[in-house]
């Protein structure tokens, strides 16, 4: 056997050796950084499903949210027409309950013939003093007292007329239009 060829035999397998040796780190080395790879792929996609979860649940929170204020919307205006009609229902009800201890609506209708009744008589007060000054004025023509007697009678009349128009529509309850 030829030295040179041992050489090259031995050096042949040392350099195949050495080869495989290199092929098999170089291997390991792209496993190790595919599975890096892999594992910081892994891990951002964790990260942005818990960020979608995150957001979900968010969203989930304020439709939660939206309900809870729609239904307590609901709720605050039930209250509103349910405390309306309970005042309502105490108004009538102690309407009734007047009704019933001033004497059924012989009280009530006393109170709501007061008005016509005090006005018509105002009324016809002033044309009976209008009545007599008008004939006291006919034997005193041209006399001051008659003519501040006049004065007078139509600054009453005015007066009254006020005062009972007043009356009449101001003590009136207050209607609200409902819409």
């Amino acid at each position: 056997m030829d030295f040179s060829a041992l050489l090259a035999g031995i050096t042949s397998a040392a350099g195949g050796g050495i080869i495989g040796v290199i092929g098999t780190g170089l291997q390991a080395w792209t496993t190790y950084k595919s599975e890096q790879l892999k594992m910081a792929h892994e891990l951002k996609m964790r990260e942005l499903d818990q960020a979608e979860i995150t957001l979900e649940h968010s969203l989930k929170m304020q439709e939660v949210e939206a309900t809870v204020k729609g239904e307590i919307a609901v709720a605050e205006q039930n209250r509103l027409q349910t405390e309306t009609q309970v005042a309502g229902e105490l108004q009538l009800a102690s309407y009734q309950a007047d009704a019933a201890k001033y004497g059924g609506g012989f009280v009530d209708a006393i109170r709501g013939l007061m008005r016509p009744v005090l006005t018509l008589y105002f009324a016809t007060l002033m044309a009976l003093i209008a009545y007599q000054l008008f004939m006291l004025n006919d034997q005193f023509i041209g006399t001051a007292t008659a003519s501040y007697l006049l004065k007078d009678l139509v600054n009453a009349a005015i007066f009254l007329a006020t005062t009972s128009v007043t009356w009449w529509f101001g003590s009136r309850p207050v209607r609200t239009l409902k819409g």
